[in-house]
């Protein structure tokens, strides 16, 4: 960015419709982050459209547009710099928050929230990525951002009614039931952010799955709250959460309210300090990507690997401290098959009414990775390969080690991690060595 105004400093992440720089003003050293807007990615009306949104929302919870960069290689937007992160890193990173902090985080994304709704636009993507973190003394101020899938009501005195309109996207993990319809509403927003105060709180989303036990669950099922939280926080989570939208608060500044009002509850305040991690799952998945298409065809677990167990199954040839002392069942799926295993078996189930097949291995299993066609199978010394048409379960990668010296034992080459790329055209393998 030679003929621009900032110098790119880094690559601090990547947004939906393009990569997320810090940059710095030459002449002023103020530090900025410049959104790339791909033009593949964000055709022009999208990109104007977001831009009209973040220029006419003002406000300290909004992260603000600093300018417009267009050169050569490129157009980004220059938003506030925010060096906390965004709020999925306060959830996942090392730094964990309180319950106090977490409560206020939320209460002030919903006065942000509130005063986007009075001038009736929808956000219809709020989650934890979506909210950045800025350092404001002692405390975190939280900025809601991307506003590329947002909606706007007609503002005629009934900006409370849902809209059917084309579709919105968003992130099916977050997305209240109507939104599965196409239906968005000031509540669709609040839904959400009930979602992300759950998840906050108690340290995991209340569902997880693919895009239709997504759906089914947002539509369906009940939420379980744990028995410290105060009934002062209880009920506004309960109440974000209801599945008519009707029953949730009536505007973000409601809820904003109620949060406040259990923030000054000598019970909330007693607990205040606790810290909250996050509940670890070997078998759960991330929400697919947030799309523009309301049907997300592919299962989650299509197109995001498992995570590597944390404990991998009864292996326990050496005395490893990560090694459990019993097997935990692993489930992944594919567009046809279901996969289960629990130690050195993987029971493969079809689509079509057809008798589970059964595929033994040597050792036990610790991950599983769904492919377009078949699954690879992690144990602790191979990759395997299934394959619906193949009778035989063949190694990809041997991960033993060799002796050498011979009277030396071997390096230790159990994987760390194992990635499968979203289009199942690659994966890959990382080793300690």
């Amino acid at each position: 960015m030679r003929r621009s105004k900032y110098r790119i400093l880094g690559w601090v992440g990547q947004g939906q419709y393009g990569k997320v720089y810090c940059g710095s003003d030459r002449k002023t050293g103020q530090l900025v982050a410049l959104k790339e807007l791909s033009h593949q990615r964000s055709p022009t009306s999208q990109f104007l459209q977001e831009l009209w949104y973040i220029i006419s929302l003002q406000h300290p919870n909004i992260a603000a547009c600093l300018g417009l960069e267009h050169i050569e290689t490129g157009r980004y937007l220059v938003m506030d710099y925010c060096e906390g992160g965004t709020l999925r890193s306060g959830i996942e990173g090392d730094r964990s928050l309180g319950l106090l902090e977490s409560v206020q985080l939320v209460a002030d994304v919903l006065k942000g929230l509130d005063y986007a709704h009075q001038r009736g636009v929808i956000h219809c993507d709020i989650k934890p990525e979506n909210i950045l973190l800025r350092a404001r003394g002692d405390r975190w101020q939280p900025k809601l951002t991307d506003f590329g899938i947002a909606r706007r009501l007609p503002l005629d005195g009934d900006g409370n009614r849902p809209v059917s309109n084309q579709p919105t996207g968003g992130s099916p993990a977050y997305m209240a039931p109507e939104r599965f319809y196409g239906l968005y509403s000031p509540q669709s927003d609040i839904y959400a952010v009930g979602v992300v105060l759950y998840e906050l709180l108690v340290g995991d989303r209340p569902f997880h799955g693919t895009f239709n036990e997504l759906m089914w669950a947002h539509m369906n099922h009940r939420i379980d709250l744990p028995a410290f939280l105060p009934e002062s926080l209880r009920k506004p989570i309960k109440k974000s959460l209801e599945k008519l939208p009707a029953r949730r608060f009536p505007t973000a500044g409601a809820m904003a309210e109620a949060l406040t009002e259990a923030i000054a509850d000598p019970e909330v305040r007693a607990i205040g300090d606790r810290r909250l991690q996050r509940i670890p799952d070997d078998s759960q998945t991330e929400s697919p990507p947030a799309t523009d298409d309301p049907i997300f065809p592919k299962l989650v677990s299509d197109s995001l690997p498992s995570p590597l167990p944390q404990n991998p199954a009864t292996d326990t040839a050496d005395d490893s401290p990560n090694l459990p002392t019993e097997a935990k069942p692993l489930l992944v799926s594919d567009p046809g098959h279901l996969y289960r295993a629990i130690g050195q078996t993987v029971e493969v189930r079809s689509a079509a009414a057809e008798p589970p097949s059964q595929i033994s291995l040597p050792e036990p299993v610790l991950a599983l990775y769904p492919l377009s066609e078949g699954c690879c199978i992690l144990t602790r010394h191979h990759l395997y390969r299934w394959h619906p048409n193949s009778p035989n379960t063949r190694p990809l990668l041997d991960f033993t080690p060799p002796l050498s010296p011979p009277l030396e034992p071997p390096p230790e080459s159990r994987p760390e991690t194992v990635a499968i790329a979203p289009n199942r055209h690659y994966f890959a393998v990382a080793l300690p060595r």
